[in-house]
């Protein structure tokens, strides 16, 4: 949400929003012009004959039915989009690189905007986390000329949202069996990334794993369309973060770059230098004992395997010792039924 007010704060268009409490974020919105109220309520709306009249509402599903902000906006009869809704709205007559998959959408997204860093081109970018480097999940893009018609952003399957995004390129990281509170198995998050896929212009390009047993139904129906993230591989440069499958994200990342530039060196160079995202196998430092501390928001058996491999890669003889923090009781039992499986 905050990422879709920068984009709009910084087109000139007057936002104003609603949070439960103070923060970074908010805090960062206020700098740049955006008024934010800490109590939802229909006053926040402004009066309806005012001067500052409102022209339409951005809501998150976070927010229940009975929200009053939402509730007055309604009875109002404004114009009332969700999150996705916007975010597709915004993506239509850019060129706009969708970044999806189970995993790593956030990373691959953010490495994207890193890669591109290192060419002459400054594409929007709009990230699931905050960007160490800039505290924000959003990086303005320069002028038509320099790439400002770019649009990166993740592509989030929950729900199909992403069917709300006009594609020009869809990065696939991988797919597997995930939000299955909306999905009712596999083969139904299959069709909808065949879907997203559908909705791409005649050139437009799928950069996958096209060896992934999941993506079988995909690379059989846009086989001309597969670009093969794992021959950019031997390109990704030594990094800061640590694992495997961050090699496999940058190799995607590098990828879509190569569809914008003739070059990529500037590319791998300024990957040497990415740090990560908030909460995505992110290194805090040490504490008093000198243990190594990483925060990392992994809620998929396959997500928490590959951060338990890439630590034990990066410190193999040191102890590894994991706090796990449940998020939702309903995901939880997911995450326990899918390890059943496993």
């Amino acid at each position: 949400m905050s990422a879709i007010a920068r984009m709009l704060r910084g087109q000139g268009v007057e936002i104003s929003g609603s949070d439960m409490s103070e923060s970074d974020v908010t805090r960062g919105l206020q700098n740049i012009g955006v008024v934010v109220n800490f109590e939802q309520l229909a006053e926040n709306l402004g009066d309806e004959d005012g001067e500052n009249l409102i022209d339409c509402i951005v809501y998150t599903t976070a927010i229940g039915d009975d929200n009053p902000e939402f509730l007055e906006a309604k009875k109002r009869g404004l114009p009332i989009y969700k999150y996705a809704e916007m975010l597709g709205q915004l993506s239509a007559g850019m060129n706009t690189v969708a970044v999806s998959g189970t995993h790593g959408k956030t990373t691959t997204t953010a490495m994207i905007s890193k890669s591109f860093s290192g060419t002459e081109l400054e594409p929007h970018t709009i990230v699931g986390s905050l960007l160490p480097e800039f505290k924000s999940n959003y990086i303005k893009g320069g002028s038509l000329e320099r790439g400002g018609n770019i649009l990166i952003t993740e592509a989030c399957e929950y729900k199909r949202s992403f069917l709300n995004l006009s594609p020009s390129h869809v990065v696939i990281t991988n797919l597997d069996e995930d939000h299955l509170d909306y999905y009712r198995d596999l083969s139904d998050i299959q069709d909808a990334f065949i879907s997203l896929c559908e909705k791409l212009p005649e050139d437009g390009k799928i950069i996958c794993d096209p060896s992934l047993p999941n993506l079988e139904p995909i690379v059989e129906k846009f086989g001309d369309k597969i670009i093969d993230y794992k021959k950019f591989l031997e390109d990704v440069p030594e990094m800061k973060v640590i694992g495997e499958h961050n090699r496999l994200n940058a190799a995607a990342a590098l990828a879509a770059v190569s569809l914008f530039v003739n070059e990529i060196s500037g590319a791998k160079n300024s990957l040497r230098e990415f740090k990560g995202t908030w909460r995505r196998l992110e290194n805090r430092g040490k504490n008093e004992n000198g243990a190594v501390l990483y925060d990392d928001y992994a809620h998929h058996p396959d997500e928490i395997f590959a951060g338990i491999s890439a630590l034990s890669e990066a410190f193999p003889d040191k102890k590894l010792c994991i706090f796990f923090q449940p998020h939702l009781y309903s995901r939880t039992k997911i995450l326990f039924l899918i390890l059943r499986k496993k």
